[in-house]
C-alpha cells in the first residue's frame, strides 16, 4: 500500500512540474483569463 502511495505521489509531483514548464512561456495574465472566462459565460 506504502509503494502505491508513493508512486501516486510522485506521479502527482511530475505532473505538475509539467505543467509549469509548458506555461512558463505564457503570455496569459490571470487578468487575461478572467476577462475571457466572462466572454465564454
Amino acid at each position: 500500500m506504502e509503494k502505491i502511495v508513493k508512486e501516486e505521489a510522485v506521479n502527482y509531483v511530475l505532473s505538475i512540474l509539467t505543467m509549469d514548464k509548458l506555461t512558463e512561456d505564457s503570455r496569459l495574465t490571470e487578468d487575461d483569463a478572467t476577462k475571457l472566462d466572462s466572454k465564454i459565460k
